[in-house]
Formats: C-alpha cells, structure tokens, sequence
C-alpha cells in the first residue's frame, strides 16, 4: 500500500492518493493553508479509518516534488511523511 502527496498546478491545493498496487483506493484533495499541517494529519487520518487500514500497511510514502521545495507547505509534508514511515 502507498500514500502519495502531490501539490496541485494550481499551488492552492495538494492530493493524498492511497494506492494498492498501481490501483486507487481513495483520494482526497485538501487545501494549502495556514492550517495545512494539522488539516494533512487529519486527513490522512480520515483515509486510513475510512479505508479500514494501519499505518503499518503502508509499505511507501511518496510526497511529490512542489515547484518550490522550500516551501512550507512542502517541508511539513515531507516531514509527515517521514513520520508515517518510521
């Protein structure tokens, strides 16, 4: 199982896609803003009771490259995602 995290074109809005072997199980589109660190726990946290999983299921998080990697938004995502993984 595989969560991503993608940030939008748009640069206001990132996806958290659950994979399954290549399949989409479900995906949740949030958006960035000053409350984007506690809204991206929550809703990762809503994927995983909704779809009846543990994070010990998870075998890969991928957070995608943002245009500008320095960027909060991106940092804190990058750091959940290292979380999840430990």
């Amino acid at each position: 199982m595989e969560l991503k995290i993608n940030f939008l074109e748009n640069g206001r809005e990132a996806a958290l896609i659950l994979t399954d072997e290549g399949r989409i199980l479900d995906e949740l589109i949030i958006p960035i803003d000053n409350s984007f660190d506690t809204l991206l726990v929550t809703s990762i946290d809503k994927i995983f009771k909704k779809n009846r999983i543990d994070k010990s299921s998870l075998k890969v998080v991928n957070v995608a490259p943002e245009t500008d990697n320095g960027s909060v938004a991106y940092r804190t995502a990058r750091a959940v995602g290292e979380a999840l993984k430990s």
